[in-house]
């Protein structure tokens, strides 16, 4: 499996968005803008499961990246709304993001939890399902 080709066409994806936002990466330290928006992404590599048959066959990581919006309270909830839609458009169902001569391809509809409060702020995670087939004993 390759795990960090996977993670860079996913990010890659997440860069191209344009989004505007301050954003912690995993691990990497991050300290959140004082008033302003902000995203955290997280990257989970899931299960391997067996694509095709044989030793020199292909596995199949099936995984999610999750992005979660912080807005302030207060404000209403259009804005944080608006950006979520956003992410929505860029990993589309089918949506097929490449690092190098890694593919990585959107399972189906992102899912939306929020908004919710979050501390003082409050908070949207799309939770965006991926697979990657990956060729065994290379």
């Amino acid at each position: 499996m390759s795990s960090h080709a996977i993670t860079a066409a996913l990010t890659q994806g997440y860069i191209d968005g344009a989004f505007g936002l301050q954003t912690g990466w995993p691990n990497k330290p991050f300290t959140p803008p004082e008033g302003q928006p902000f995203a955290k992404l997280n990257i989970d590599l899931g299960e391997t499961e067996q694509a095709t048959m044989g030793t020199s066959g292909r596995d199949r990581n099936v995984g999610f990246m999750q992005v979660s919006l912080f807005y302030q309270q207060d404000i209403g909830t259009k804005a944080i709304l608006e950006m979520s839609d956003l992410i929505l458009a860029q990993f589309q169902a089918g949506k097929a993001l490449t690092h190098s001569t890694q593919v990585v391809h959107i399972k189906r509809k992102p899912a939306v939890r929020g908004p919710l409060p979050f501390e003082n702020l409050i908070r949207i995670d799309i939770t965006i399902p991926f697979w990657a087939d990956t060729l065994r004993n290379t």
